[in-house]
């Protein structure tokens, strides 16, 4: 599954039309892909549940506006391999309307950008050369975190309902949240996202 989202943040101490302006660029995308097993069932209930493992690869790009037209870029990026969870339960009149229940929590992830506030103490700049690709040394200067220093979960929870045999709907809440070490546990990185979703499924 891809993902990716485009929004401007306002800030509620004033907006754009002032001389101090604190609003925010926000650019999110993700991309993940699951493989899950089913692991028992409750058949009272008419629920299933699976277990299995995920790769998500996470993108976070925040530009912030403030005092008349300047601004500062932060921005993430993580590709981790976690434990998957689903629990999916028969709902409505049809087989194919579910109710389902999904919660990931990785448990290793390759973190780019780890060391980007290092530039206070001149770490950063001293480790690029600029005479060469700077993306590319950008990304392999990253560094592999674990449960010790990274702090993560996601979660789906989601309801489809066919309208017709080929033609349904799905409602979904999505939570995702991540808390990290940036430099030696002096700084830290933390995103929270918190979203209610609608979209169009077409079966062939």
């Amino acid at each position: 599954m891809f993902y990716i989202d485009n929004l401007e943040l306002n800030s509620s101490i004033t907006d754009k039309s002032g001389y101090y302006m604190h609003y925010a660029d926000n650019l999110n995308a993700e991309l993940e892909y699951s493989y899950l097993r089913k692991a028992f069932s409750i058949k009272k209930i008419k629920t299933e549940c699976f277990f299995g493992g995920k790769f998500l690869s996470v993108l976070n790009y925040r530009n912030f506006h403030y005092y008349s037209g300047n601004s500062i870029i932060f921005t993430e990026q993580l590709n981790s391999i976690g434990i998957n969870f689903l629990m999916e339960k028969k709902v409505g009149s049809t087989k194919d309307d579910y109710l389902r229940f999904n919660i990931n929590v990785p448990i290793i992830a390759y973190v780019v950008l780890n060391d980007r506030y290092n530039a206070v103490v001149s770490e950063t700049f001293d480790k690029i050369d600029f005479n060469k690709n700077v993306l590319w040394q950008i990304f392999t200067n990253g560094d592999v975190v674990t449960l010790n220093k990274l702090f993560e979960y996601q979660t789906e929870l989601s309801y489809t309902k066919f309208l017709t045999k080929h033609i349904g709907v799905e409602f979904e809440h999505r939570f995702h949240f991540y808390y990290f070490s940036q430099f030696e546990d002096l700084l830290h990185a933390r995103y929270l996202s918190n979203q209610f979703l609608i979209g169009l499924i077409v079966k062939l």
